[in-house]
């Protein structure tokens, strides 16, 4: 599996993006060194949005359908510098 990161400019600003084995995930993006650290800790919810067919965002693959689960996941990445979706 490569991963690469790159610094893409978006309708949100310069961010950090990822890239695994040529898919490039616009969500998450923000700081290189959070995105890194989500990368560690939900390489399986990337892998799995990687794959899927349907158009769920990432806190949705990470949480189901459970909206609460979803905002805490959303809000706790924003924290360290990332915009999931």
């Amino acid at each position: 599996m490569e991963i690469k990161y790159i610094y893409n400019q978006t309708p949100l600003g310069w961010v950090w993006q990822l890239v695994i084995d040529g898919y490039e995930f616009f969500y998450p993006c923000g700081d290189l060194k959070a995105l890194k650290k989500f990368v560690k800790s939900e390489l399986e919810v990337l892998l799995d949005k990687k794959e899927s067919d349907s158009n769920h965002g990432l806190a949705f693959h990470a949480c189901g359908y459970n909206s609460q689960a979803q905002q805490e996941f959303i809000s706790y990445w924003e924290k360290q510098g990332l915009t999931v979706f």
